[in-house]
């Protein structure tokens, strides 16, 4: 991973923030979806935690030829007008990595006591019990309404940020950009 390519949502009266980024990363996903590529990562360079809020940029990382591929591909249609979209460039000689992590809130915990209800009737009682008086969690993290392909299904994607790491660590990305082990580049 020694290249990125930066996308800057450009403001738009018509169309708020969200909205864009939600179209360019469910276009982004069904690319890598349909190239079954697992050597792209994304990061948020402006995310701000605190205030739940993403930034204006997308930022791809991998190989060089990858992401020329990207830059150059069909997939970006309709969205080419509503972004700025860089150079593929070498990643700065000083930088440290970290993970983009997936939040999964357990927020419908009727839904899951259900389930683990279904698959497990024999513990009926320390079922109940486990979920006696459980609340929906609710996280404040940045987060997009997305479509997945493989599936169909919509879902809220909240994300955070690992802690800041000297070395990179090596894994597969999903085609959503994201890993359960592999760390991005962070400048």
């Amino acid at each position: 991973m020694h290249h990125y390519l930066n996308f800057t949502l450009i403001k738009d009266p018509e169309f708020p923030p969200e909205m864009l980024r939600a179209a360019l990363l469910q276009k982004l996903h069904r690319a890598l979806f349909d190239l079954q590529a697992d050597d792209v990562g994304i990061s948020f360079p402006g995310i701000d935690l605190a205030k739940a809020k993403f930034g204006s940029v997308l930022r791809l990382h991998g190989a060089e030829q990858r992401l020329q591929s990207l830059r150059s591909g069909d997939w970006l249609r309709g969205m080419r007008d509503h972004l700025t979209i860089g150079d593929v460039l070498p990643i700065p000689a000083q930088h440290h990595h970290r993970r983009m992590l997936r939040l999964r809130p357990r927020s419908n915990m009727e839904r899951i006591k259900r389930r683990q209800l279904k698959r497990h009737p024999e513990q009926t009682a320390s079922i109940e019990a486990r979920f006696a008086g459980a609340k929906d969690e609710r996280l404040n993290a940045p987060g997009l309404l997305l479509r997945s392909k493989s599936t169909g299904e919509s879902f809220p994607l909240l994300l955070s940020l690992g802690p800041l790491q000297a070395q990179a660590s090596p894994g597969k990305f999903n085609s959503y950009g994201l890993s359960a082990t592999a760390t991005v580049p962070w400048f």
